[in-house]
């Protein structure tokens, strides 16, 4: 049995993959850029956008994005217009559209396909696809990446980020509230971007005793 010392140690171990994953997918993102020959007047822009809504509220006082989602935010911002500059007037709009749709723009974007991929290879280990298919791996990466912001105890534990992303998944808590907005302002179609679909390094998994499999 396992004690609660255990569990912190693993969770600490945990924190310190997920802070190295997301300092990787910054330098995808800034990888990206560069090959779309971003330039510096264009990234000042996409900076100044998100700056309009990393600091907005919630209920008047609090943030309405916490610093991991303003980390996605950001590269999401970036890559938008870097993949497609004629956006750069429409650049706080195209900002608003992520922050309003965060949730289900992050389970769809580039950006975070490293954290997607991760969260498939932890399923596939722990024997929970059928066939090879992983249709939760969106959802278990969003819990896994935010998981302090969705309730989840223990980040190391895979039962309890699987069983938070289930959860959530019933409560409608991915569904895309943005369809029209999308449409609307023409937002770059990645699919057609296959070097997009490249995801970074990840850090190997450790093994398991049964109750975390990444």
């Amino acid at each position: 049995m396992k004690t609660t010392t255990d569990l912190k140690r693993r969770d600490v171990r945990a924190q310190e993959k997920l802070q190295t994953a997301l300092d990787q997918i910054d330098q995808r993102v800034r990888r990206m850029t560069l090959e779309l020959r971003m330039t510096d007047p264009l990234r000042r822009v996409a900076h100044q956008a998100f700056a309009r809504v990393a600091s907005a509220r919630k209920f008047m006082f609090l943030p309405r994005h916490s610093a991991t989602q303003r980390r996605f935010l950001h590269g999401m911002i970036e890559l938008a217009l870097a993949t497609e500059p004629t956006l750069q007037k429409k650049a706080v709009a195209v900002a608003k559209f992520y922050s309003r749709n965060y949730v289900f723009e992050w389970l769809i974007n580039p950006v975070s396909a490293p954290a997607r991929d991760l969260a498939r290879d932890t399923i596939l280990r722990a024997g929970d696809s059928e066939f090879g298919e992983t249709p939760m791996a969106g959802p278990v990466a969003y819990v896994m990446f935010h998981w302090d912001e969705v309730g989840v105890t223990h980040l190391a534990d895979y039962s309890n980020l699987y069983l938070r992303a289930l959860a959530l998944q019933r409560l409608d808590f991915f569904r895309d509230r943005g369809e029209r907005a999308r449409k609307k302002l023409d937002l770059p179609n990645y699919a057609e971007k296959l070097s997009f679909m490249t995801p970074a390094p990840a850090a190997k998994p450790e093994s398991h005793d049964g109750s975390s499999t990444w």
